[in-house]
């Protein structure tokens, strides 16, 4: 008697083999919702991140409760600068590939030379609190990207690309700027204002390349130190500016000035780290009710926009934007250095870092990089400016871009270990052009 090999197979098999069959095929994941046009057309293709256009938009009614009818007209002249520079901007990125903040600065400076009546009223009260809550979102995003565990190996090329530039920058726009018959006072303060680098241009356009090319672990390790040096390189800035100024007009000791500015690095760096730990520890506490990414990226952008504002009340910039800037540095590395950042650990009790940086990109893209561009392109008045002027300044902003691209190149080949190619030397002198005229 033949017995076949379907006839000889356990009941158990047969009945695994008919159940498999009978199972339905695993569901796909559902496809991603399409925006609306309206949406796609202002770059909300996040939804759930629109509770956080709130935080610019509640400022404004806040403050016209406790002012004169006649600001609503502010109010009205603001948003329709804002609308303008923002649609702006979508055009230049979408159809002519140029970064948005080209358009928004020059819808700004439109509206300054057409309309110079128009944009005259936004009070210093409407605009101050947006880009002091630009800046603080500007600066946890670049906190948020600095792992100290990356950083420390390259502390030495960081801390060169911190000073030497500026400084090397600073004395050829001083050294030109006395040729061209300024007094060498008003040429000290112009080059302490030209040799910082821009942190609003360069950290986001790092955060895309480190996003982009995550995979590769060289690329994640330069843009980190470079967006520690760029934030450090403007606290630098900030105070050589304000030791000058002490100098120049006689407001004071320039070494009451230098020690205070010390004490700002200290107190702000360390003050700020202490915070972003201890709320760090306080959302990732075992809960019965976790906060929610909304929630944690709420609480870490009104503590951060506290310090930046606190800076700025008692005329301690450097020492505010230090401290926002740490205040996210310790609020996303871990409290033992040799473990990897919470970014890339499991979320604990909702609390996901990624989803709190796209928060904020969500809010800067949508919102606040418009603040910052259009409402500087306003304060720049052409009927002020001359041929000569004109000409004077671009030549003191030549010698000081050649001086810094060739002091950055020779920092980033000759402090790095092991050395850089000279490709990317390059790269990060190219990096380092920006120039920081927002403070």
């Amino acid at each position: 008697m033949i017995i076949s090999a379907e006839s000889a197979a356990p009941p158990s098999d047969l009945s695994a083999s008919e159940s498999a069959r009978s199972r339905p095929p695993p569901l796909l994941p559902p496809e991603p919702a399409k925006p609306h046009r309206v949406l796609a057309l202002f770059n909300l293709s996040v939804p759930e991140n629109i509770p956080l256009l709130l935080f610019p938009i509640l400022f404004i009614p806040s403050l016209l409760l406790s002012v004169p009818t006649c600001y609503f007209m502010s109010a009205f002249s603001l948003t329709c600068i804002l609308l303008s520079a923002h649609l702006a901007g979508y055009l230049f990125s979408r159809f002519l590939r140029l970064p948005a903040l080209i358009g928004q600065l020059l819808t700004g400076i439109l509206f300054a030379a057409l309309l110079p009546a128009f944009t005259a009223l936004p009070p210093p009260f409407f605009t101050i609190p947006l880009k002091t809550l630009s800046l603080a979102v500007l600066l946890i995003r670049a906190g948020l990207c600095i792992k100290l565990p990356t950083v420390r190996p390259h502390l030495s090329l960081a801390v060169a690309l911190s000073f030497v530039p500026f400084l090397v920058e600073a004395v050829a726009v001083c050294g030109v700027s006395v040729v061209l018959l300024l007094t060498f006072p008003a040429a000290a303060l112009l080059a302490c204002l030209v040799g910082d680098v821009s942190p609003a241009v360069t950290t986001p356009i790092l955060i895309e390349l480190k996003a982009k090319y995550q995979r590769y672990e060289a690329v994640n390790t330069l843009c980190t130190v470079l967006l520690t040096s760029s934030n450090v390189n403007s606290v630098v800035a900030i105070h050589a500016f304000y030791i000058v100024f002490a100098i120049t007009f006689n407001t004071g000791s320039p070494w009451v000035r230098v020690a205070i500015g010390i004490a700002e690095v200290v107190i702000g760096a360390g003050s700020g780290f202490f915070l972003g730990r201890l709320l760090r520890y306080v959302l990732t506490r075992p809960s019965p009710h976790p906060p929610s990414n909304l929630l944690s990226t709420s609480l870490l952008i009104m503590f951060c926009y506290i310090l930046a504002a606190f800076g700025k009340l008692y005329n301690l910039s450097g020492g505010g934007a230090l401290a926002t800037l740490t205040f996210a540095v310790g609020f996303v590395n871990p409290k033992h250095c040799h473990t990897p950042p919470i970014a890339a650990l499991p979320s604990r009790n909702g609390i996901d870092t990624d989803m709190i940086s796209d928060n904020c990109r969500f809010l800067w893209v949508n919102m606040l990089e418009t603040v910052l561009f259009s409402l500087l392109g306003t304060t720049i008045d052409f009927r002020t400016f001359s041929t000569s002027t004109f000409l004077y300044g671009l030549v003191i902003i030549s010698c000081g871009v050649v001086a810094r691209f060739a002091s950055s190149f020779l920092c980033s080949h000759f402090f790095s270990r092991p050395r850089l190619h000279p490709k990317i030397s390059a790269f990060v002198a190219i990096a380092w052009l920006p120039k920081a005229t927002v403070q």
